[in-house]
């Protein structure tokens, strides 16, 4: 997002006349992307298509433009590098996507002076599911959020893939009503309340215990529903079962070597796997830990869980997850220790001194082995315009270190570390260890044929 934001500040946005094209001057910049939307086979009017910088769509589009009475749209002025072009129409999808493609999307790369052009964005009318979700008193539930999931022709089930905008037609009104629109053809299946294990209560108070439509506890009892293209099913109701409380937990964050109280810290929770071996499912508390280093987690159905402290990316600090289990009752006690992190920094460059620019495309990925009980966590790095990067709080082990991103429109990948001028086949980090002189090498990455 910084990125993103960085790109925009310096490039001029102007339209075209006609309203197909948008154009992003930058210094020398000359790229261009151009195609036409289509709505079944039509030239589809007037339809906004945005134009993201990178490989994930953000909230924020770096531009866009509508098309025009051929559908036609373009972009120019572009810089090289990487690009997602999209057309937005929440009531439609494109051919051939299920709910868990990123809809409509193209990826593109540009390189120096580039013209794309023949982008086709083919798009088709949505489909409708809509009902209400009861009680067993068949009084409605309000401010529910109904899962959606399609089922392939294997039998495999994908999660509906939803974005920001969409989530307000997944959650039930003042009626207990819901309308999910913009679904491509299909068969589904659907469901409401907390999936047993997951750790995530989302009422106040209490849960709804996982129900599938049209109100069974069993998956493999549910009901599909079956969508044909541009088509509305209706009155998909789900009858769930009366409310179930939740509870809570009172502990503490002390230091491990003096067992002071750490007070300001963000604590986090998750389900532990029934190996014991990670943290999934992971939520955060709003709150920070009191004067008394006391956090406050309510809202959890019974299970295994883990109590943590949540690394904002600037603290010296790790900690040991505290695991605990709730049955039917709150607990309290629960205390989570601190210990000072390793350190790891240096700087990024290529082998044969090609000179970096502009390295807000780059990204290190730090993550530490053997794996250990904690939340699922891989650092991520940023590296600063003078191509420095430092991560702290590290836990001791083995760093796996990897670097992801573009140089000037062209991807680079790792090719070797060193530490003072010499290669390192690993970097063993210490308790407490502050390991300077790394040097991360690039190279580019060799380009698919």
């Amino acid at each position: 997002m910084k990125a993103v934001r960085k790109l925009s500040a310096l490039l001029v946005l102007t339209t075209v006349s006609n309203g197909a094209g948008l154009q992003l001057r930058g210094a020398n910049a000359r790229g261009s992307i151009e195609g036409q939307v289509t709505l079944e086979g039509k030239p589809a009017a007037n339809v906004t298509v945005t134009l993201d910088r990178g490989s994930i769509r953000s909230t924020e589009p770096i531009a866009t433009a509508l098309s025009d009475e051929t559908g036609h749209f373009k972009f120019g002025g572009l810089e090289p590098g990487s690009y997602l072009i999209d057309a937005f129409a929440p009531a439609l999808v494109a051919a051939g996507v299920t709910t868990s493609d990123l809809p409509r999307a193209r990826s593109i790369t540009l390189r120096e002076d580039e013209t794309v052009t023949g982008i086709d964005l083919k798009l088709t009318r949505g489909g409708v599911i809509s009902g209400r979700i009861l009680d067993s008193h068949r009084q409605p539930l309000i401010e529910i959020t109904v899962d959606l999931s399609q089922i392939e022709p294997t039998g495999r089930v994908l999660r509906r893939r939803i974005s920001s905008s969409d989530q307000v037609m997944y959650r039930t009104d003042d009626t207990g009503a819901y309308r999910i629109y913009g679904l491509p053809a299909g068969r589904y299946k659907l469901a409401v309340g907390v999936p047993a294990g997951s750790g995530v209560s989302r009422y106040e108070g209490g849960y709804y215990v996982r129900t599938f439509y049209p109100g069974v506890k069993d998956e493999a009892e549910a009901l599909i529903v079956d969508l044909a293209a541009g088509s509305e099913v209706g009155n998909i109701d789900i009858i769930v079962d009366s409310f179930v409380r939740s509870y809570s937990i009172l502990g503490r964050v002390v230091n491990s070597e003096n067992g002071r109280p750490m007070t300001g810290l963000l604590c986090g929770y998750g389900a532990v796997s029934d190996s014991g071996r990670y943290i999934g499912s992971v939520a955060s508390i709003a709150n920070r830990t009191n004067p008394t280093g006391e956090f406050y987690i309510e809202g959890l159905p019974p299970g295994r869980y883990a109590a943590f402290v949540v690394n904002e990316g600037e603290s010296p600090l790790y900690c040991e997850p505290t695991v605990f289990e709730i049955t039917d009752s709150d607990l309290t006690g629960i205390e989570v220790k601190t210990r000072m992190g390793a350190s790891l920094s240096g700087t990024v460059g290529f082998d044969d001194e090609t000179r970096i620019e502009d390295a807000s495309n780059l990204v290190i990925d730090l993550n530490i082995l053997p794996p250990a009980l904690e939340a699922l966590r891989k650092e991520t790095v940023q590296i600063t315009p003078d191509l420095r990067f430092s991560a702290v709080g590290l836990r001791p082990g083995k760093a796996v270190i990897t670097v992801r991103g573009s140089v000037g429109g062209r991807k680079v990948i790792l090719s070797r570390i060193e530490r003072d001028g010499v290669a390192q086949a690993e970097i063993e980090l210490r308790k407490r260890e502050s390991v300077s002189g790394v040097r991360l090498v690039l190279s580019w990455q060799p380009e698919s044929r």
